[in-house]
């Protein structure tokens, strides 16, 4: 290995120092994001309420399982 190698390789170690203790820029932003992973989930539940339920009902009474098949996506936006 020549002296410019062994400088390059040397210098590329110090440089990336800091990517190594701190992390990248992509590791930091993903680590922020994931603290607000929990808290959001924990509203999830609240803000659903019962919507599953209300839509359910809806669609049982638009009888959408007697629709032809081609006519049951939009039908099915129409009751949301």
């Amino acid at each position: 290995m020549a002296i410019t190698e062994i400088g390059s390789t040397v210098w590329k170690g110090v440089v990336g120092l800091p990517r190594r203790v701190l992390g990248s820029r992509n590791d930091r932003l993903l680590k922020s994001y994931q603290r607000l992973v929990g808290p959001i989930g924990a509203l999830e539940p609240q803000l659903r309420g019962d919507y599953d339920e209300r839509f359910a009902k809806r669609r049982d009474e638009a009888n959408i399982d007697q629709l032809p098949e081609e006519e049951r996506p939009a039908a099915l936006q129409r009751i949301r």
